[in-house]
């Protein structure tokens, strides 16, 4: 359970295969950003993938946002967040791959984690 999360994309309802891309913070107060993949047609295929910053990195990577710890989820909205669910899967996972990308930039790590679903 995530909390003060914000949902940066998803794609459409209505396509086989559906994706989104959720951040927000664990229990532990890390940040969280989370691939989530269902494919409807083939359930084995489904799974989700945890990009964990810890609280520490976090907190860094606020500083140098000149942001608050827990505005994080809404600045990465902000820069990379859809309303419209008119995307594709694998749209939906290139954003995933550019916040990525981003809290790299701001000079901190992250640890992956891949769930499957099944």
């Amino acid at each position: 359970m995530m909390t003060l999360q914000e949902v940066i994309v998803e794609s459409h309802d209505d396509f086989p295969i559906w994706s989104s891309v959720v951040v927000g913070f664990d229990d532990d107060k890390s940040l969280v950003v989370l691939l989530e993949h269902d494919d409807y047609d083939e359930p084995d295929y489904a799974y989700k993938v945890y990009a964990t910053v810890d609280k520490r990195d976090a907190m860094g990577m606020a500083r140098r946002l000149n942001v608050s710890l827990t505005d994080l989820p809404a600045v990465i909205f902000k820069r990379y967040g859809e309303a419209s669910n008119v995307f594709v899967p694998s749209e939906v996972e290139a954003t995933f791959k550019d916040i990525l990308d981003f809290i790299l930039d701001c000079g901190v790590r992250y640890r992956l984690k891949r769930e499957d679903k099944s």
